[in-house]
């Protein structure tokens, strides 16, 4: 199959996929803990907002994406 990304781009996508898996784990004790958590919103907003941004930066410069 050929490649259809560019290395720095999956690269990049690779982060945000690391820094999400850190936030989730950070946010919600592990695989290991209970079903139920208790999290601050400003938490969840913060790890979100993050990762959209860091998506729209990537869209943006590799594919010429804009966001309004």
């Amino acid at each position: 199959m050929a490649k259809r990304m560019e290395e720095a781009d999956v690269q990049a996508l690779l982060n945000i996929r690391r820094q999400l898996i850190v936030d989730h784990e950070r946010m919600l004790d592990g695989s290991s803990a209970a079903h139920i958590a208790v999290v601050k919103q400003v938490d969840v907003a913060k790890c979100i907002s993050r990762a959209v941004k860091s998506l729209e930066e990537v869209l943006h410069t590799a594919g010429g994406v804009e966001f309004k």
